[in-house]
């Protein structure tokens, strides 16, 4: 016989502890609609599972975990031609709703040729790749000669294909290779004095790592190459010098002073070798692909360089007069202005020439003194000595023959060191003002 109730009383939440107390005293149970929970609470305090009543009567049941449902859920499943998990590869292990939905509703992921966005969104690709060969025979295109043995191979993605047929690839030319250069900062140079010193400096080194060259028109900036230098060493050879100390092998070359010019050339060698190393930078092409082919690129190595420093060693040439302009014209004003008025400067040093140059002397009347020229006696000669023509501005007469040597001899200082001298005086009671004299070796 079903319950009858006067009224309703309300609602009750209990646990099912409570309500198992409760059957004692049944009569307190009725007019109200029970809520009893039956199991734990989770993490959110959300009921796990509990059953419903109204008075006494049973009227329903939540429970997710029920074995009945899940059980139910995996034979649809496993039998369902439309849905994920068919047959063996079911979520067996699934224990809950949850986890089997969670199994159905897996999310879709990229695969060649197809792209899903971030919205959800489905697009094609290029990476879409040949499912089999493809043989380059005529076509609307001409691609004969593009891929290797005129096939274009399985699993191709359309990119490369594409990019072949469209793009004419460039590479760059040949790769600069690391380079080492070697110098002397403020070396001396020109003529120096026989018997005179002088300061050779250090040597020093720069390095170049190299570069990759860039494409004809090209876009692509190339990468540095990334070569180091190591094992960087010097060596020296000399000629002429004395007192300078040449060295083999050494990491450092310093300046080294006092060093004493000899006659003729007098140098000094240097030579540089480092080894570098293979580049960590790769060059590319035109579209960005990288160039790795010998020509592109290069290998370890060794760089070698050298530098000489010389001067040339000669004697210095006095005279009793003073220097005078090689233009004719220019000698010639002077002359005409101070020429016979003009007093000997005994024994004055010219500037420093080598054997086949030329020397310009201004002298004043013979009357005054010889037109006297002095040269390293057994060194030097006069080969020829042309006088100033004032008419035509131009040295032209031949006066070779009236310098003679005298037989008597003069010291004077080479390097500051006293050297022997031969004195050739121009004979005559009258002659030319301003000489141009070539000098030779004796």
């Amino acid at each position: 016989m079903a319950e009858t109730y006067s009224a309703f009383k309300g609602f009750k939440i209990v646990h099912s502890s409570t309500w198992e107390n409760l059957e004692r005293t049944p009569e307190k149970k009725k007019g109200y609609l029970w809520f009893v929970r039956t199991g734990d609470v989770d993490d959110k305090s959300n009921v796990i599972k509990g059953d419903i009543y109204f008075g006494t009567r049973h009227y329903g049941q939540y429970n997710p975990t029920n074995a009945i449902d899940i059980d139910e859920l995996k034979r649809v499943l496993g039998t369902s031609s439309n849905l994920p998990g068919k047959g063996n590869n079911r979520p067996a292990t699934a224990t809950t709703v949850e986890e089997i939905l969670k199994f159905v509703s897996k999310p879709y992921t990229d695969g060649n040729g197809i792209t899903i966005s971030s919205d959800k969104v489905i697009a094609s690709n290029t990476n879409a790749r040949t499912v089999g060969d493809i043989t380059i025979a005529g076509g609307p295109i001409n691609a004969t000669g593009i891929f290797e043995g005129n096939k274009i191979p399985k699993d191709t993605s359309v990119q490369e294909i594409l990019t072949k047929l469209l793009c004419k690839e460039i590479f760059p030319d040949a790769a600069t290779k690391p380079t080492i250069t070697v110098t002397a900062s403020g070396e001396p140079s020109g003529f120096r004095e026989i018997n005179s010193t002088l300061t050779i400096p250090a040597f020093t080194t720069s390095t170049n790592a190299g570069h990759f060259n860039p494409i004809h028109n090209g876009t692509h900036t190339q990468p540095v190459t990334g070569s180091n230098f190591s094992n960087i060493k010097f060596a020296t050879t000399k000629s002429g010098f004395t007192n300078y100390e040449i060295a083999a092998d050494v990491t450092t070359i310093a300046l080294q002073t006092g060093i004493t010019v000899s006659e003729g050339i007098n140098s000094v060698t240097c030579n540089v070798t480092g080894d570098y190393t293979k580049p960590t930078g790769i060059p590319v092409t035109n579209l960005g692909n990288q160039a790795t082919g010998a020509t592109y690129t290069f290998s370890a190595g060794t760089a070698t360089n050298s530098t000489t420093v010389s001067v040339t060693g000669v004697y210095p040439i006095y005279s009793n007069g003073k220097a005078a302009p090689s233009d004719g014209k220019a000698a010639n004003a002077q002359v005409s202005s101070e020429g016979p008025t003009m007093k000997p400067q005994t024994n004055n040093k010219h500037g420093l020439i080598n054997t086949g140059g030329k020397l310009w002397v201004f002298f004043a009347k013979q009357a005054a003194a010889p037109y006297t020229i002095y040269l390293p006696k057994g060194k030097y000669k006069i080969t020829e000595a042309k006088m100033l023509n004032p008419t035509a501005n131009a040295y032209d007469a031949n006066v070779l023959n009236n310098f003679v040597a005298n037989q008597s001899t003069v010291t004077l200082q080479s390097g500051g060191q006293d050297m022997t001298y031969t004195a050739y005086e121009y004979s005559g009671a009258n002659g030319p003002n301003c000489v141009e004299f070539t000098i030779g070796k004796a």
